[in-house]
């Protein structure tokens, strides 16, 4: 895998995102179990892929700055 240069504002900026990214992981699961209407729930669980493609993409960039990483952690 190839290195990249990145300051620690941006490291910062990109955890940061990432903290984000799960405490929406966790929302949608919470709104996915309440709503009933099955067009909702098929948007909500929609936006929960995408949620994890984030995260899994904000994981890459920290591996490609040389970031340890943590397991991801999925709700």
């Amino acid at each position: 895998m190839m290195q990249i240069s990145m300051s620690e504002m941006e490291k910062l900026l990109i955890r940061d995102s990432l903290g984000i990214e799960q405490v929406r992981l966790k929302k949608l699961a919470g709104y996915t179990e309440m709503v009933r209407d099955p067009a909702l729930k098929v948007l909500l669980n929609q936006m929960h892929q995408t949620s994890h493609q984030h995260i899994n993409a904000l994981n890459n960039l920290l591996g490609q700055a040389g970031v340890p990483q943590n397991p991801p952690t999925y709700f």
